[in-house]
C-alpha cells in the first residue's frame, strides 16, 4: 500500500508557530562547507552549472571540519534509502563572519488513490559550494512493491531547471532500492543564446538498503555523472566535467541497547577548462574519501554512552577552475566521545568531546604556488546541547549547543538544530 512506500506522519500541531520561525533561521545565507555528515548522503548530486564556473569560494581552515562535526542535527540528514517526511536543519556558527547550515522539508500528501504529491526542500553544500533543491512533484504506486515519481527542481529562471525522474522498489521487508536520473537544467540550449551543453549532464543515482538479519543491516548509494561538456557565451570559456560518489554502510544492533556502525564514503571529481584562443587546458582533481566507526548505548530514554572515530582525506590539486579562490591538501583523524542524562521528561543534556589532528596545507588563486595556510595541529572541543523533546522520544527535538574549545579558551561557537517529523 501507499503508507508502507511513503514516509510516516506524526502529529506535532502545536509546534507549527516556531517550525516558521525556524525555518526562517536557517533560511539565511550561508558560507561554510558541510565537509561531512554523521551518516552517509543517500541522495542525488546533480551537475550545477555554479560549480564550474564559481567554484568553491570560500576556504577551509584547520577547524573547518570539527566545527561542522560538532554541529550535528538531532537525527542525521539524507541517511534513509527512502527520502523521509519531516523537518530536519542544523545552524552553526563556524567563524565570527561564517555560518554553517545543513537543512531538509520534506512533505508528501495523498491526493487520489494510489496518487501523491511531493515537495522536498534542500539546502546544503559540497565541496563546490553552497546551493538550493526546490523540487516539486506527482508520484504513483503502481502495486505494494514499486512506487515512481517525477520532481522538478523548480527555480525562475526555466533554462535552469532540472528534471528528476526516480523510482522505489521493495521486495518485502528485506530490500529496498531507490534510484534516480536527474537532467540538470533540461532547458538550457533552447531557452537562451549565450550558454550551451555540447554534452548535458545526466546524473545516476541508486541507493539501496538491504536487512540482512533481523540485527545487522546494510546501505549504498552511487552517485555518477558522465563527462559534461558546458560553453560560456559571454567569456568564451569551456568547461569539463566529471563527477561520482558513492558509500556503504553496515548496521550492527547486537541488542535493543546497543548500535555499532560503520561507513565509508569516496569522491573523484574531474574538471577543465579552456578559453577559445587558448591551446592548452586548465586541468584541477579532487580526490576525498572517509572511514567512520561509531558504538552507541541506549539507556532509558537517553543515550548513556557514545564512542567513534574518522579518518578523512582530501585532496585537491593542479589548475584553479572558474572563480575556485582555495584548494587544500589534508588527513584528518577524528575522535569522540560522549553521554547523556535525562534532565526532566523533557529535557536531555548530552555532551560530547571531539578531538581532531590534521596534516596538511591549503593554497589561495593569488599564490597558488605558496603555502596560504599550514593545517598542521590538534585541535578539540566540547559541544554542551540541551535537547528539548516536548512529545517523547520519537517526537520533535530542538537542541540549543553552545561549544568550547579546549586547545585553546575560547567560544567554539553556537548551535541551533532541529528535527520535526509530519
Amino acid at each position: 500500500m501507499l503508507s508502507s512506500l511513503l514516509p510516516q506522519r506524526s502529529s506535532n500541531r502545536r509546534f507549527i508557530a516556531f517550525i516558521v520561525a525556524a525555518v526562517a533561521a536557517l533560511a539565511a545565507p550561508l558560507q561554510a562547507l558541510a565537509a561531512f555528515s554523521p551518516d552517509l548522503r543517500m541522495e542525488p548530486q546533480p551537475f550545477r552549472q555554479d560549480q564550474v564556473i564559481d567554484g568553491r569560494r570560500f576556504d577551509y581552515n584547520a577547524e573547518s571540519f570539527i566545527h561542522r562535526a560538532s554541529f550535528a542535527p538531532p537525527r542525521a540528514i539524507a541517511a534513509s534509502v527512502i527520502p523521509q517526511d519531516g523537518i530536519t536543519g542544523t545552524a552553526g556558527s563556524s567563524r565570527s563572519d561564517e555560518l554553517f547550515v545543513d537543512m531538509a522539508i520534506q512533505t508528501t500528501h495523498e491526493l487520489d488513490q494510489g496518487v501523491h504529491f511531493q515537495y522536498r526542500f534542500r539546502r546544503t553544500e559540497d565541496f563546490d559550494g553552497t546551493y538550493d533543491r526546490n523540487l516539486v512533484g506527482i508520484g504513483y504506486q503502481v502495486n505494494e512493491r514499486f512506487s515512481a515519481r517525477l520532481m522538478g527542481d523548480v527555480i525562475r529562471d526555466k533554462s535552469r531547471i532540472d528534471l528528476q525522474p526516480e523510482f522505489t522498489w521493495q521486495s518485502g521487508e528485506r530490500l529496498t532500492l531507490h534510484g534516480a536520473l536527474v537532467f540538470s537544467d533540461q532547458m538550457l540550449n533552447g531557452k537562451q543564446d549565450e550558454d550551451r551543453f555540447n554534452t548535458a549532464p545526466i546524473t545516476r543515482y541508486l541507493g539501496l538498503q538491504w536487512q540482512l538479519t533481523d540485527r545487522q543491516g546494510l546501505r549504498a548509494y552511487g552517485n555518477h555523472t558522465p563527462t559534461t561538456a558546458l560553453e560560456q557565451g559571454a567569456t568564451g570559456t569551456r568547461f569539463r566535467d566529471r563527477h561520482s560518489r558513492a558509500g556503504v554502510a553496515w548496521d550492527w544492533h547486537p541488542n535493543s541497547h546497543e548500535h555499532w556502525q560503520w561507513l565509508a564514503e569516496g569522491e573523484t571529481t574531474d574538471r577543465a577548462s579552456r578559453l577559445e584562443e587558448q591551446t592548452a587546458l586548465n586541468e584541477m582533481t579532487r580526490r576525498f574519501w572517509r572511514s567512520r566507526v561509531q558504538y552507541r548505548q541506549q539507556g532509558h530514554d537517553v543515550e548513556r554512552l557514545r564512542l567513534g572515530g574518522q579518518f578523512l582525506f582530501l585532496r585537491e590539486e593542479g589548475d584553479f577552475i572558474g572563480n575556485q579562490q582555495e584548494h587544500t591538501d589534508r588527513r584528518e583523524v577524528m575522535l569522540f566521545a560522549g553521554t547523556g542524562w535525562r534532565l526532566s521528561s523533557a529535557w536531555r543534556f548530552e555532551p560530547t568531546v571531539f578531538v581532531a589532528h590534521v596534516e596538511g596545507n591549503s593554497f589561495e588563486q593569488d599564490e597558488p604556488q605558496e603555502v596560504s595556510d599550514d593545517l598542521n595541529g590538534t585541535y578539540a572541543k566540547i559541544t554542551l546541547p540541551f535537547n528539548w523533546q516536548p512529545g517523547g522520544p520519537e517526537g520533535a527535538t530542538i537542541s540549543l549547543n553552545p561549544t568550547f574549545r579546549l586547545h585553546r579558551a575560547a567560544f567554539g561557537g553556537g548551535n541551533l538544530s532541529l528535527s520535526i517529523p509530519l
